[in-house]
């Protein structure tokens, strides 16, 4: 069972209702593998595209130097 917060659920909304899956047009896209890349050039995306409802914070690094953010 997939379980999505409050933000994820409204990113998903967003996402449907923008038509940001056109690219992406199977319908197992959010059950399949994203590596980092793909993942963050999304959340980066989502940000811009919706600033009255999205927004991100960087709270710390890994150890390869990627930012930690939510």
């Amino acid at each position: 069972m997939l379980c999505l917060g409050s933000v994820g659920l409204v990113l998903l909304t967003l996402t449907l209702q923008r038509g940001h899956l056109a690219p992406y047009s199977e319908r197992n896209y959010y059950t399949r593998y994203h590596n980092m890349t793909e993942i963050s050039e999304w959340m980066e995306q989502m940000e811009t595209e919706n600033p009255d409802v999205v927004s991100s914070l960087v709270y710390g690094q890994t150890h390869e130097k990627r930012n930690i953010s939510y």
